[in-house]
């Protein structure tokens, strides 16, 4: 532009349209099309202008975060922001935390079924079975009555069993008035009876005897006389002492003769006793709640066997699952479970450990491993290593459980552990994490040992303690001899 069209175009007081001549000899050396755009349309001016603030908003926005973020894959490029903070050996931001002890759940998977107890429901008395009231598969109660067999010979039995008890009860009551005929030296009163004759009777021997020794002093008896009446006294006495003996002797053995006859009544109740015992097993109970399994007898069919099995109860439900060797000292009676079974896939049955089995076998939740598997995809052959829970089920559960379900079980446990947030550890194998041990303007890596793993904790069982500081983020780009600067620690995680 030459000084003279400069002060043309600085000249006041141009028109719009001499303005317009002006502009268009200064944008002569512009494609024609886009001079005509320009001064025919003033919004591309606008537009252009939009534009341009909007490209710079993005890179301050977007581009700028996104090449210092250590997260991008920019950063760690040969011409990434952390190479250039390198350049400049300038220290790295990272954020620090320590471990802290928290309530962690414990989660543990395992496959198995659902098992019951089978109970044997036996058919004691010999007979003909005459009916059945229940068929394979029913829900059957303690007491139910199953099966009924043919009792004419046991109430014959038993009819004759309360005969004998009458009988019984009969002889004990004449042995208390003392008309029994088994019992003719027990009759202590009529032995008291004879011992007074006798004794009386003793008397008057004797008497008669003094006077014939009376009349013999005087002449005027015979020594036959006196003889006779020698014998009589002796007689006399032998009777006397006959009837003190049998008195002695019926007084002692009435007691007995009452604890015989009670004892004999004794045993016709118990016979009785017996004989209806018998003759209730006519009839055949349920021994427990639960689902008939099997029933092994069939109306019509004579018992000749007793004690044969007659019906197979499966008692009972729960769940019975394989967890594998890991988890053995993650799982404690007590510990709360859930369930979803096959058939119930979208049914979260609540449940709780009740037993444990502390040895190891080569279960799956089926038939034993013949040949290695390989579970955790190491490459390597590996043996299936389990061991069995038994979990009882929450009744609550309206489902119609039945043995031999399959399904899995999920056991939660709750303890207060030492752990730290999870993006704190690093290159975790085998139970083993490393993170950063802060020491200054440096960092240290360090091994830990590792456990339960709970959303966004992480259990350390070795290694650190509550005063150690870690790297909790920014260790991801971190190299070694690289300096750090830590910013003011996270607010720990709820």
């Amino acid at each position: 532009m030459s000084v003279s069209e400069l002060k043309t175009w600085c000249a006041p007081g141009p028109t719009p349209k001499e303005r317009t001549g002006r502009l268009g000899r200064l944008l002569r050396p512009l494609p024609g099309y886009v001079l005509r755009l320009v001064l025919k349309n003033s919004w591309i001016s606008l537009a252009l202008v939009v534009t341009a603030v909007t490209v710079a908003t993005l890179g301050i926005v977007v581009v700028l975060p996104g090449y210092t973020s250590p997260s991008s894959r920019l950063y760690t490029s040969k011409f990434g922001y952390g190479t250039l903070q390198r350049k400049l050996r300038r220290p790295f931001a990272v954020t620090s935390t320590r471990p802290a002890r928290r309530v962690l759940t414990r989660s543990c998977l395992g496959e198995g079924l659902v098992r019951s107890e089978p109970l044997v429901v036996s058919i004691v008395p010999m007979g003909k079975i005459k009916k059945l009231h229940v068929k394979d598969g029913d829900f059957v109660t303690k007491g139910q009555l199953l099966a009924e067999i043919d009792s004419t010979k046991a109430e014959i039995k038993a009819d004759a069993a309360r005969a004998a008890l009458a009988t019984a009860k009969a002889e004990l009551e004449r042995v208390r008035i003392g008309s029994a005929y088994v019992l003719t030296y027990e009759r202590p009163k009529l032995d008291a009876i004879k011992k007074n004759a006798a004794e009386k009777a003793l008397a008057i021997e004797t008497e008669l005897q003094q006077i014939n020794i009376d009349l013999a002093k005087k002449g005027y008896g015979t020594r036959e006389n006196y003889l006779r009446q020698q014998l009589a006294l002796i007689q006399a006495q032998t009777v006397v002492r006959q009837t003190q003996f049998d008195l002695g002797m019926s007084e002692k053995g009435v007691a007995q003769s009452l604890v015989v006859a009670e004892s004999a009544v004794q045993e016709a109740e118990l016979a009785l006793k017996h004989r209806l015992h018998e003759l209730s097993e006519y009839r055949v109970h349920s021994i427990a709640d639960g689902r008939l399994e099997r029933c092994l007898v069939h109306e019509g069919e004579y018992n000749q066997d007793p004690g044969k099995p007659g019906f197979v109860v499966a008692s009972g439900a729960w769940f019975e699952a394989n967890f594998d060797q890991g988890a053995i000292r993650r799982v404690n009676i007590g510990d709360d479970a859930e369930i979803r079974l096959e058939a119930f896939p979208e049914q979260a049955i609540k449940a709780k450990v009740t037993w444990v089995n502390s040895f190891v076998n080569y279960d799956l939740g089926g038939p034993e491993s013949t040949r290695p598997i390989r579970p955790m995809g190491t490459g390597a052959p590996e043996w299936p290593a389990t061991f069995a829970v038994k979990l009882s089920l929450d009744s609550g559960k309206n489902l119609p459980v039945m043995p031999g379900m399959t399904g899995f079980a999920t056991i939660r446990a709750r303890g207060e552990v030492l752990c730290v947030p999870r993006e704190a550890i690093f290159a975790i194998t085998a139970g083993k994490g490393l993170v950063y041990l802060i020491e200054g303007d440096k960092f240290v890596p360090h091994e830990v040992t590792l456990g339960v793993v709970d959303g966004d904790f992480i259990e350390i069982r070795e290694g650190l303690d509550l005063n150690t500081e870690i790297i909790l983020d920014g260790h991801q780009v971190l190299e070694p001899n690289d300096r750090i600067r830590v910013t003011p620690q996270a607010e720990p995680k709820r």
